[in-house]
């Protein structure tokens, strides 16, 4: 946990206590997260997902008012493709520029499938800048960036965004948690390990497999709004361990 995060987990929950973080997953857990994370429907108006999304929304416009408090600019990426080539160039360059670029919502969303228009994150909150209006969704893959890849250098890998899952539970109120383990640990377990990705066999190609499909070939989740299953999140959360001297994080 860094000094910028531990400052926000003080002001907004004094009582909780923020500790190292490390993860340890058997593989069948982020199987299961994208099988449910397929199985399970859109559903914006369950009262759950209203609340939880709800909280979401206000809880990622507290982070972001805080970060720009703190001095860290957040500009809208206006080029082609993507902002940074990878982890490792966007944690450089925000490094040395204290500014976080945004590939806007409205440039990219999930899967090739059209988004659902009442999807909650795609509804426009009151900041502007550089003239464009960002969705709540471009507020939440800002702070998201920051706080929970950037500060704590955690890659976009599937152990890298999982940590920073974990990371980003920790600044949040257990009912926007729950919205932010569907948006994150659901989608990246379909996008890694979903059963669109499965062989003939029901096996997982490997790099060595000539039906290997790189990351950069795969098309992303379908978005939705809904809860995955609160067991889900309780597995996930005791998967936390503390980091022993050399592990990765």
């Amino acid at each position: 946990m860094t000094l910028l995060a531990e400052c926000y987990i003080k002001e907004k929950f004094p009582f909780r206590e923020s500790k190292p973080l490390g993860l340890r997953m058997q593989e069948h857990f982020f199987s299961r997260v994208a099988i449910t994370y397929d199985m399970t429907p859109h559903a914006p108006d369950d009262p759950k997902v209203r609340d939880a999304y709800e909280a979401l929304k206000e809880e990622i416009l507290m982070q972001f008012e805080f970060m720009s408090r703190h001095g860290i600019k957040i500009r809208p990426f206006l080029g082609q493709g993507q902002p940074y080539a990878n982890s490792g160039d966007m944690i450089a360059r925000v490094a040395s520029t204290s500014t976080l670029y945004v590939y806007l919502t409205s440039c990219g969303y999930g899967s090739d499938v059209a988004a659902p228009t009442d999807h909650p994150m795609l509804e426009r909150s009151d900041i502007v800048i550089d003239g464009y209006r960002f969705a709540y969704n471009d507020l939440f893959r800002a702070v998201h960036d920051y706080y929970c890849h950037y500060l704590p250098r955690q890659d976009f890998s599937l152990h890298g965004e999982c940590m920073a899952a974990l990371h980003h539970l920790q600044l949040l109120s257990s009912t926007a948690g729950h919205a932010v383990f569907t948006e994150t640990v659901g989608q990246i377990c379909w996008f890694y390990r979903g059963a669109h990705l499965l062989d003939r066999t029901l096996h997982l190609p490997t790099r060595v497999d000539s039906d290997y499909r790189p990351p950069c070939s795969r098309r992303y989740p379908p978005q939705k709004a809904m809860l995955l299953p609160a067991c889900l999140i309780e597995r996930f959360r005791e998967s936390v361990v503390e980091p022993w001297a050399g592990q990765p994080t």
